[in-house]
């Protein structure tokens, strides 16, 4: 069939082979199918359409979206042609002609005998499983009717008996997914018999694995009962009667909708004993809980009529509503013609309700329902109902066809015909698929077939006398983007797609239909989406001629929010664009504001400039968005220019602060004199800190006051040094003529000092500067300065501050006194005095009393106090005349320096002064003073005389004191062990050299032998200690013999000596001319002078280790660690 294969692949899927060819065009491949008398079988021939490119390369397979597969032949398993089926989750139960169920699963690929109605024979019961009884002839019996619940946990079967029509239920959970089932015990449903059920309506939210929970039995005349079966009773619970559709007026309502579930199906025989048009062809249920009762929705249907009923409280309560003459007549809605194959079904999403469709003689009936509220009328439940008609074929055979059956998916119709299969779009009407059963399945004209649907599962089967067949639904809403894009249904269509090209499609179809209707702002934002099949410029050009700036805009702007980062270019001419439009429109609305009164002097109405306004400041608003979102994408530069060119400074000012130029900001407020609003800038975190130092003197020069408040707010996040430029202006006393500026003196002062005394700032400048601001301020009072030249020095002494600069701007001021302390300051006591002389003798007297450890300069400098005081009383004698007066001065006035003396706190004496009196001065003027003079001295000489008697009497104590110390002895026991080596103080070879002292005991009781004492205070000495130690210990031991120390120090005793260096030359000669009793005595002054244990060594040791790595093991560092 292919020529020149060059290259083959294949796929495997549900048995269908598939294989490619190299080469041009495209063709059709046929799976092939094989065949088997029973279990699964591969699927029918389906068409599968390839598609090759220019370069042979297969690029995509498009499967059929419906197919069919044989499950099973021999369907009924030798007992009698297939009647019925019911499909639920995975299971589909089949009724025979011979009154048997056959339970059959897909996925365990198995046939099992589920139930088999029982037989009778005259004179006897029923006869259970299918067994035969012994009382004569058993009647076979055809099962007309069975129906699963959606979860297949329950199963109602009616078949057919001589004595007429007999109910059954039996339960499948309870050896469901068992691996070794038997056949389920059938219950007689004994109030239905002599019923022929046609339809049962499940409630999905009221049922368990044991109990069926409130159902709907609809029978052949029309009856509509409620069933509840318990499966431990082994019987109905609860059966009665609900509704007779035959009691209602033929009085139509308007149409309505249904919900949906899969049913059994029969094979449109003529019912017994009732019309067609009475006979219940479907009935479908639906429950939810609404203000804390349940409420019903149920739906029944005809041949050629579907009823609603509706309510609260129990099933019984709800058709009791509707019962013979009551107020309320149920609703329903008659059809023209009459199916006898009409069926009904519920589609739901989560066990709830949401669509219905109904098989009618003119076609499909479907809609919505909407039972999330509760409606007054019936026919207010359903919503976007509509009659979908049946399919017109040219054939002429196919044209006089109705549908026997028809499964509703979530976007087509399944209807099957006696010789077709149909899906149709809901949708559009269109036929999606078409299959001859003849010519496809091998299904002969006349043959029964009927479609199942299986809800929980989503799976369709169609099933013939002998056959079971599985319709494969595979990407159905494929194409629906397209179907919906049709009829306008832009959003369905979104929902629907599947790639960015089906939704820019929809897109671009959604704004060229709004274009239409005069929406072009709508439409921009959809030409904005559609960037693959719309092109920027046609858009932009068509809305400019159009003169749309808002949808331009619009357009501008979602096409701008699309751009990735890397488009900077585009985004930056996008964004630049949309700035420009903003403005203008901002200008144009601004130029329709009105005046307040017209060119004829009428007021004109508010209502018009509010609406302006109103526009203008949401326009500002949108452009302050803009700004916030597209900051980053603008230009600075070009977009400061178009702000400064449209005069829009407020936006100018926007502008400037999200993108942070502050700098900008603080300009404009200081040219539109806001200085405050300038510091409130400033003030921002985000502000940088060289903004406030460039902006200083400007501010500080336009609000001193609030200047320096934001200063001092700032606190230490100023560099305080870098505000002296816009300070030190002020550090100048005002002139004639110029410019009060005592206020920002008084500013620049506060902050100053906020420096210097809060912050603690040492800078000599910023010192400087306060030394300048207090010299210069107004009035004669110094204190200020005063008290910060006593506080700005260290704790060395030294000034903070330059003493130079302080003492030349002071002295410009005229503050001597500061003058005064400052030289006292920097230690020129002299000029201080001398300066101090000039204004105030207490303040002399206080620079005097300042020096106190130099007694020389104390006194120089309280004789020049003398001297002053003496000069000016000779002076003021001297001016006077009277030799009376002029006697009485010079007395008055001796007598005031003789005072003097006692101030000068013992540093002048008479004799000091003496010099300093006139050469022809009486001595009684200051006889007294002479005479006070000597009796301190003869005071000082008794101190002196009793000081000598006491130390000397202190030095004969201690005298004492050194003899006893030599005489005093220590009572050593024989068992006293030395606290180094723990050895026996007391040896024989103790006893033989004590003459040379080889022991030491202490008066805490401290004993040591004389090398273990040397080896304990050695970390205590210092290296020449110890090198002389060592000397002592060789020259002792060389000329007295060695003395024999125990094997515990032996070893340390040779190790320090040989470590330590020899001593120096003349040191060694100096020991070598000494005698033993010196050497030992030298020796004990070293290492005997103080106990190791608990005296000035052991403090001196207290920063070293108790254990070293050294000298333990390391078991004992672990045991000792602190974790």
């Amino acid at each position: 069939m292919f020529e020149e294969w060059t290259e083959s692949s294949r796929f495997e899927e549900d048995g269908i082979n598939i294989y490619g060819q190299s080469g041009y065009g495209s063709q059709i491949a046929t799976a092939t199918t094989n065949t088997s008398t029973g279990g699964l079988l591969s699927p029918q021939p389906s068409t599968v359409q390839y598609d090759f490119d220019a370069n042979a390369e297969l690029l995509t397979v498009e499967r059929p979206m419906f197919s069919v597969m044989s499950l099973q032949q021999s369907l009924s398993q030798g007992r009698g042609a297939v009647t019925c089926a019911s499909a639920a989750n995975d299971l589909v139960l089949v009724g025979t002609s011979e009154g048997a169920v056959l339970r059959y699963s897909y996925l365990e690929d198995v046939l099992t005998l589920e139930f088999e109605v029982p037989k009778q024979s005259s004179g006897s019961g029923f006869l259970g499983g299918g067994s035969h009884g012994a009382g004569g002839p058993q009647e076979s019996s055809r099962v007309y009717f069975v129906s699963v619940d959606p979860s297949a946990r329950h199963v109602v079967v009616c078949a057919r008996r001589s004595q007429g029509f007999e109910n059954y239920y039996f339960c499948l959970a309870a050896s469901h997914g068992s691996s070794q089932r038997k056949a389920a015990v059938a219950k007689p449903i004994g109030k239905l018999k002599g019923h022929k059920v046609t339809a049962v309506g499940w409630n999905v939210h009221g049922m368990s694995d044991s109990s069926t929970g409130p159902v709907i039995v609809g029978t052949a005349e029309g009856k509509l009962f409620e069933l509840c079966y318990e499966d431990k009773d082994k019987k109905e619970k609860l059966l009665r009667p609900l509704f007779q559709l035959g009691d209602i007026a033929s009085a139509p309502t308007t149409p309505a909708a249904a919900p949906h579930h899969s049913h059994a199906h029969s094979e449109g025989e003529a019912l017994d004993g009732a019309t067609e048009r009475e006979a219940v062809r479907g009935v479908e249920m639906e429950s939810w809980t609404a203000a804390g009762e349940t409420r019903w929705f149920v739906m029944a249907v005809t041949s050629n009529r579907y009823y609603l009923f509706t309510g609260a409280g129990s099933l019984e309560v709800v058709f009791a509503s509707y019962s013979v003459g009551s107020d309320i007549t149920a609703s329903f809605v008659e059809l023209p013609g009459g199916l006898s194959d009409s069926k009904l079904q519920f589609s739901r999403a989560n066990k709830h309700a949401e669509r219905f469709a109904w098989l009618a003689g003119p076609g499909i009936y479907h809609g919505n329902l909407s039972l999330s509220s509760n409606h007054i009328r019936e026919e207010s439940y359903l919503a976007d109902h509509a009659l979908l008609q049946y399919p017109k074929n040219s054939e002429e055979a196919f044209a006089n066809e109705v549908p026997v059956s028809f499964v509703a998916t979530k976007f087509h119709f399944m209807l099957l015909y006696p010789s077709k299969l149909l899906a149709v779009n809901r949708k559009n009407e269109a036929i999606v698929f078409e299959e001859d059963l003849e010519e496809r399945y091998g299904i002969a004209p006349g043959t029964t077939c009927r479609l199942l649907y299986s809800e929980l599962d989503d799976s369709i089967y169609m099933y013939t006398s002998s056959e079971l067949f599985r319709i494969d639904v595979r990407d159905e809403d494929r194409n629906m983007w397209k179907v919906l894009l049709e009829k306008n249904e832009f959003v369905e269509a979104l929902e629907m797609c599947k790639t960015d090209q089906s939704r820019d499609q929809v897109h671009a179809s959604h704004a060229q239909y709004l274009m239409t209707r005069g929406q072009y702002v709508s439409a921009a934002s959809y030409f904005a989406k559609a960037t693959l099949s719309t092109r920027f410029e046609e858009v932009t050009l068509k809305f400019v001629e159009l003169g749309q700036q808002d949808a331009l805009r619009t357009f501008l702007l979602a096409r701008l929010d699309r751009l990735d980062y890397h488009d900077r270019s585009q985004k930056t001419l996008l964004a630049t664009w949309l700035t420009e439009l903003y403005l203008d429109r901002i200008n144009r609305l601004e130029q329709e504001v009105v005046p307040e009164k017209g060119l004829d002097g009428e007021l004109i109405k508010d209502s018009e400039n509010s609406r302006v306004l109103k526009s203008y400041d949401d326009s500002v608003n949108e452009l302050y968005a803009f700004f916030s979102d597209h900051k980053d994408s603008l230009d600075t530069y070009a977009t400061m220019q178009m702000l400064r060119s449209y005069g829009r400074l407020n936006e100018l000012v926007h502008y400037a602060k999200l993108i942070g130029d502050w700098e900008s900001v603080v300009q404009h407020h200081i040219e539109s004199g806001d200085y405050r609003a300038a510091l409130a800038t400033l003030r921002r975190p985000s502000v940088p800190s060289e903004l406030r130092y460039r902006y200083a003197p400007v501010l500080l020069e336009a609000a001193p006051s609030a200047s320096v408040s934001s200063w001092i707010e700032a606190g230490d996040l100023l560099d305080c040094r870098r505000l002296i430029p816009a300070l030190i202006r002020y550090c100048n006393a005002a002139e004639d003529g110029m410019k009060d500026y005592s206020q920002h003196r008084a500013e620049a002062m506060r902050y100053v000092e906020y420096c210097v005394l809060e912050l603690q700032s040492n800078d000599a400048a910023l010192h400087d500067l306060l030394v300048s601001l207090y010299a210069i301020q107004d009035g004669d009072d110094e204190r200020k300065l005063l008290r910060f030249f006593a506080a700005s020095v260290t704790d060395d002494g030294k000034a903070l501050y330059d003493t130079k600069l302080a003492l030349r701007v002071c002295r410009e001021a005229g503050r001597l006194r500061s003058c005064v302390q400052i030289y006292c300051t920097i230690g020129m006591y002299e000029e201080a005095l001398a300066l101090a002389l000039k204004v105030d003798l207490n303040l002399a007297k206080n620079v005097a009393a300042q020096v106190e450890d130099d007694r020389d300069l104390s006194k120089k400098l309280w004789l020049m106090i003398a001297k002053h005081v003496i000069n000016e009383g000779n002076a003021s004698a001297g001016t006077n005349g009277d030799n009376g007066h002029h006697n009485a001065s010079h007395n008055g006035h001796f007598r005031e320096a003789i005072a003097f003396l006692k101030e000068t706190d013992e540093n002048l004496s008479i004799e000091d002064i003496l010099p300093c009196f006139p050469d022809f001065v009486l001595i009684d003027d200051f006889k007294d003073a002479i005479c006070e003079t000597v009796e301190s001295y003869n005071e000082r000489i008794r101190e002196l005389k009793e000081n000598m008697e006491e130390d000397t009497t202190r030095a004969e104590q201690i005298r004492k004191q050194q003899a006893g110390l030599r005489r005093r002895s220590i009572l050593v026991e024989r068992d006293t062990r030395c606290s180094r080596c723990n050895l026996p103080i007391l040896t024989a070879s103790t006893a033989e050299t004590f003459g040379r002292s080889p022991l030491y005991v202490f008066p805490q009781g401290t004993a040591f032998h004389r090398n273990c004492l040397l080896l304990e205070a050695a970390p205590a000495l210092h290296q020449t200690q110890l090198q002389v130690a060592c000397d002592l210990v060789r020259r002792i031991d060389s000329r007295c013999g060695a003395w024999s120390s125990n094997a515990v120090t032996e070893g340390e005793l040779q190790q320090l000596l040989s470590m330590s260096k020899p001593l120096m030359a003349s040191l060694a000669a100096a020991h070598e001319a000494l005698s033993i009793d010196e050497l030992q005595e030298k020796l004990d002054d070293i290492i005997a002078k103080d106990n190791p244990h608990c005296g000035e060594a052991m403090i001196k040791l207290i920063d070293k280790p108790f254990i070293e790595g050294s000298e333990i093991e390391q078991g004992v560092l672990d045991y000792w660690s602190v974790d």
